[in-house]
């Protein structure tokens, strides 16, 4: 074997390595990325009288600009999914569907975490102010039909079973 064949065999050996490595590195930043992310997310669950609804894992947004924000311009959210708004006081929370592709149910708590209204299905797209009559601190954003599917309904509260709220407010 030449000379030239065995710098070609010792480059292409070290493009794979290469490669190799960088794929690794890449999956492993994925990885820890998205586990980092999955871990910021807030776990909860609605109780029912002494029933207990599956787990949801919830964004929790407290600053105006990313209130305002919401979940504009997202595609899709899976089914465990939600975001939670949070105010500082109890107030009669207005919210719009601009730039909303998915439709929403809007889900209204008080400073307990007991629901004081629900909006179902609310139309995307759509600047019309979307509230309950009833002042609220929390306001839960989960993909539209979640909230019936789950028997949510005024009177049940959240429970949060992972993660804190005591840094927000």
């Amino acid at each position: 074997m030449g000379t030239n064949e065995k710098r070609r065999r010792a480059l292409y050996r070290e493009s794979i390595i290469l490669v190799i490595g960088l794929f690794v590195i890449g999956a492993g930043l994925y990885s820890y990325f998205s586990t980092s992310t999955e871990a910021a997310l807030l776990r909860a669950a609605f109780v029912n009288g002494s029933v207990q609804t599956a787990t949801l894992k919830l964004k929790v947004v407290e600053s105006e600009v990313d209130r305002r924000k919401g979940l504009m311009y997202e595609r899709q959210m899976p089914l465990d999914r939600g975001m939670l708004f949070v105010f500082k006081t109890d107030a009669v929370q207005s919210f719009w569907m601009k730039d909303t592709l998915i439709p929403l149910d809007m889900i209204f708590l008080d400073k307990d975490m007991k629901v004081v209204g629900m909006l179902e299905n609310v139309p995307v797209l759509n600047t019309e102010p979307r509230r309950v009559e009833s002042p609220s601190r929390y306001v839960l954003e989960v993909n539209g039909g979640v909230g019936s599917k789950l028997g949510v309904k005024t009177g049940s509260v959240l429970k949060i079973l992972a993660g804190s709220l005591s840094g927000y407010h």
